[in-house]
């Protein structure tokens, strides 16, 4: 059985994985990010979920790509 200091460890990995694997397939951020992981069962609010992509980037895991959406800037 897993300790749960060792879980509370393991869920922002997975998470996080999700995160990759959902902006490969496509644009994602926000809203649609938060309801893409609630298929899987992850439960985030905006406040939580916010800071994972700059920390992502920060860490060399993903790179932002700014472009324009509509005539408003957003980030890819």
């Amino acid at each position: 059985m897993i300790a749960r200091t060792e879980h509370h460890d393991l869920l922002p990995g997975l998470v996080r994985l999700h995160i990759l694997h959902h902006a490969v397939q496509y644009l994602a951020f926000g809203q649609c990010m938060i309801d893409a992981l609630a298929g899987h069962s992850y439960r985030l609010s905006p406040k939580g979920l916010n800071p994972m992509p700059v920390m992502m980037e920060r860490d060399g895991l993903a790179v932002a790509r700014v472009r324009e959406l509509k005539g408003e800037a957003g980030t890819e």
